[in-house]
Parts: C-alpha cells; structure tokens; sequence
C-alpha cells in the first residue's frame, strides 16, 4: 500500500501528529513543569496553523470540498453522539466535546469553501483572506463567540484554512526558506520583546479575550504562528522515510489517541515518559489503519 502522494506533506503530517499527541499527553502536568509548559506553548504557537493549512491545500474544488464534508459530516455526529452517551452532565449537544472541535470546524471551513467555490466560482479569494483576518480579530471581542460550536476557533483558525486553500501544493515551498527564516526571527523577536506573557488557555483560540492587550497577543499569534509554519513548509524534505506514510494516518492518530490521553489525566506522568509513548501510539494507530485497509481489500476479492 502506497501510503502518501507527497512526501512533504505527508513528512509535515507525521510531525504534527507527533505535537498533537505529545500535547495532550504532557498537558496534565504543565502547570507542575516549567519543561513541559515551556515545550507546551511552544507547540501550540504552529502546530494547530499549520495542521488547519494543510487541510485548506487539499481543497481544489466543489467536488473535493463535497467529497470531504460525506466523511466528517457522519464521523463528527457519530463521535459527538457517542460522548453524549458517556460522557454524562461534563458533554453538552452544542459543545464539541474536547478533541472533536477541530472536526467540528472543519465541516464549517469546508461548507465556506464549498460556497465560495459554487457561487463565487473562486473569486475574491485574497480580499476574503484579509476579511477572514479581520474577522479572526474581531471575534475576541464578542462575548458569546466561545467554545460552543466552535465560534471562537472556527473564525480564529479560518485564515490558516483559507491560505491552504488559496495555495498550489504543488508550489516549492523551499524558493521561500530565506524570507521565511528572516520572517521568523522577527516574529519570534516580537514575541520574546512583546513584554506579556501568553497562556495556554489563550493560545487555544477558544474564548474571548480575557486581557487588556488581547487584540495585540492574537495578531502576534497569527505572526508567529504563520511564521513558522511557513518555515516547516520550507524544510520538509521532499523524499519519503520509514515514517512518512504514518502521517497520512492523521485521522486514526488523532481520534486513537483519545482513550490513552483520557487516562493520562487521571493518571499523569513525567514529560519525558510522554515523549516514548507517543510514538507508541502513533505506530499502533497506523497499523489498525494499515490492518483495516487491507482486511477491506481480502473481504472485496472474495466477494469477486
């Protein structure tokens, strides 16, 4: 089984994955850890923009935004129904529970794109990107643009979305490495100069703002985070490794790695013991995937 087209993608995905999942395993310890907040919000800067942009480059047409919203549409009301079930009094119907936001806000991104792709036939797509922007600013200011339908992330993260979308993956990203580098020091100056130190809870995205200088700390978050994830764009290597195609298990990694996370909550270890597991978890999500497909293809010849 072929498990990538584009290595460079593919490469990006697995390092992102590796973030999300070490994420959420350190996370119960942050606030007993300086190494792990430190390695925490240093997560949290990218690999949340950089994931959004990939899933807006893949994103051509009507018919790739349509043939998307047929699988997460169900697999998103699967999820959500099977945590109200479980999840007792803490899962609320217009709340996607924990992880389940990003599905949430990517069938928006995808209905957006679909709209803009049917009735704009793909017009206007940069004074979008600014309004997108904008708007992304805005949200903080709006009281009742919180977690509930992922108001808050949805129009926060949408500009990432869109600049995948407006993007060729076919491009050379590495034409770009010089500027990118010299962008990066400055935002990353910017953040070190800025004087006001970001949280967690801010770096989520989830909520308004709770600060005086909340405007401010979110437009340096859509600097830095843009910053780097172009960067990333521009040093991921072009040919395959033995772990490149685990990154087109993105899906299976980030909903596989749920229970394990769950259990780290109530049952907290160091950072550097999260750092061995996660890779575990990763391997273990890639060959259920891996078993899945093929167990498919054996059911399909015997019924030839």
């Amino acid at each position: 089984m072929r498990g990538y087209r584009d290595p460079r993608f593919s490469n990006l995905k697995f390092l992102l994955m590796f973030l999300v999942v070490y994420g959420h395993f350190i996370e119960p310890t942050i606030y007993q850890s300086p190494a792990a907040m430190t390695q925490y919000k240093s997560i949290y800067l990218f690999h949340m923009p950089l994931f959004v942009f990939l899933s807006g480059l893949f994103v051509k047409d009507c018919a790739s935004a349509r043939r998307q919203l047929v699988k997460m549409v169900p697999l998103y009301l699967l999820l959500q129904g099977a945590a109200l079930l479980f999840g007792g009094d803490k899962v609320i119907p217009q709340r996607p529970y924990w992880h389940l936001w990003y599905l949430f806000s990517l069938v928006t991104w995808l209905v957006i794109a679909w709209l803009w792709f049917y009735f704009l036939k793909g017009r206007f797509g940069v004074p979008l990107l600014a309004f997108f922007l904008l708007l992304g600013l805005a949200a903080g200011f709006i009281p009742w643009f919180d977690r509930d339908f992922s108001l808050s992330r949805t129009l926060v993260f949408l500009p990432y979305f869109w600049a995948g979308l407006l993007t060729d993956k076919r491009y050379d990203f590495q034409k770009l490495r010089f500027p990118a580098l010299c962008l990066l020091v400055v935002s990353l100056g910017a953040l070190v100069l800025c004087g006001e130190p970001i949280t967690p809870s801010f770096l989520y995205q989830a909520t308004p703002y709770s600060v005086e200088k909340g405007l401010f700390l979110r437009l340096l978050c859509y600097l830095v985070g843009g910053s780097l994830s172009l960067f990333f764009l521009t040093i991921a290597p072009k040919r395959a490794f033995f772990f490149t195609s685990v990154g087109d298990s993105s899906l299976w990694i980030y909903l596989l790695h749920v229970p394990v996370a769950v259990c780290l909550k109530y049952h907290p270890r160091p950072w550097y013991w999260c750092l061995l597991l996660t890779p575990v978890i990763l391997v273990i999500s890639h060959l259920i995937r891996l078993g899945l497909f093929y167990l498919k293809q054996l059911l399909a010849k015997s019924k030839a």
